[in-house]
C-alpha cells in the first residue's frame, strides 16, 4: 500500500503544472463540497442547512445592495447550488 508521501511524489509533475481556469473552478467546487460535508458532520455548531441559509442571505443582500457585480453573484449562486445539492 502506498503512503501519502509516495502518492504525492508520484504526482509531482501534475502538482507543478499551472492549473487551467476550469481546473481551478473545479477545485474550488470540490473544496466547498468538502467544507459543507465537514460542517454537517460536526453534529452541532453549524449545519449544511445553516450554511445554505447563510449563503442565500448573503447572495440576496449582494443583489440588493449591488456590492458585487451581478454576474459574480450569479456565479456564486450557481456554485452554491452545486455544492449544497
Amino acid at each position: 500500500m502506498a503512503t501519502i508521501t509516495q502518492d504525492i511524489a508520484g504526482r509531482a509533475d501534475t502538482l507543478n503544472t499551472e492549473p487551467t481556469p476550469e481546473q481551478r473552478i473545479t477545485a474550488l467546487e470540490l473544496l466547498l463540497q468538502q467544507l459543507v460535508f465537514v460542517l454537517d458532520a460536526r453534529n452541532g455548531t453549524f449545519s449544511s442547512d445553516e450554511l445554505d441559509a447563510w449563503l442565500a442571505t448573503c447572495t440576496n443582500r449582494m443583489y440588493a445592495t449591488g456590492s458585487m457585480p451581478a454576474g459574480d453573484v450569479a456565479a456564486l449562486e450557481r456554485l452554491h447550488g452545486l455544492v449544497t445539492a
